[in-house]
């Protein structure tokens, strides 16, 4: 396929996404070792199935992605909503050293999920700027400790790449990580001069 949802022709065809009688796309769930699990099909007019319809547990998408363990302390995690962002985040960031795994929808996220994390030595979560995708990022973000990316109301992480590229994410996540430090030296303080002179050093950091 040449291109869907504005997504790079390579990284589709390296995901394996296909179209059918030219109105659905095939996107390939695949387990850790490369496995195929189970399609997520996607018609034209926006209506989504499970291909087999079997009822087998659903899985993030882009397992086959992940760095293996052993290497994993070297990258970073982004969790995505949906096939799109994921797909559009792996395209941008995998050179710069980010592994990126698809929440299926935000209503699908399993706290079991959160093994896949192990062995990153950061994680962060992007779910849409909507309500529902504020939500997964909150879920996520208490199951896993993974830093939450901050999206403009409406806005996802495909639209964001495609404006802004994988910089436009970069610069997200080095917010998060300024958060992060932020309310760590809050924690660590005893006063306020404490708080004071750790944002101090904070803002020289950056």
């Amino acid at each position: 396929m040449n291109t869907w949802r504005g997504l790079p022709a390579w990284a589709l065809k390296e995901a394996n996404v296909r179209t059918e009688d030219g109105s659905r796309v095939v996107l390939p769930y695949y387990l850790l070792d490369g496995r195929l699990y189970a399609e997520r099909v996607v018609a034209i007019d926006g209506r989504r199935w499970w291909r087999p319809g079997d009822g087998r547990p659903v899985i993030p998408y882009g397992l086959a992605w992940l760095e293996e363990p052993r290497f994993r302390r070297y990258r970073v995690l982004l969790l995505a909503e949906g096939e799109s962002d994921a797909l559009a985040a792996w395209g941008a960031l995998a050179h710069h050293g980010v592994d990126v795994l698809g929440v299926p929808g935000a209503g699908t996220w399993k706290p079991e999920w959160r093994d896949h994390l192990d062995g990153y030595c950061a994680a962060y979560v992007a779910g849409d700027g909507d309500d529902a995708g504020r939500a997964l990022t909150r879920r996520v973000t208490h199951d896993t400790g993974a830093q939450p990316l901050e999206l403009a109301d409406g806005d996802d992480l495909r639209a964001l790449i495609q404006r802004g590229g994988g910089d436009a994410v970069l610069e997200l996540m080095s917010a998060a990580d300024r958060r992060a430090d932020i309310r760590s030296a809050w924690d660590r303080s005893e006063t306020v001069d404490d708080f004071a002179a750790a944002l101090e050093t904070i803002g020289q950091a950056a």
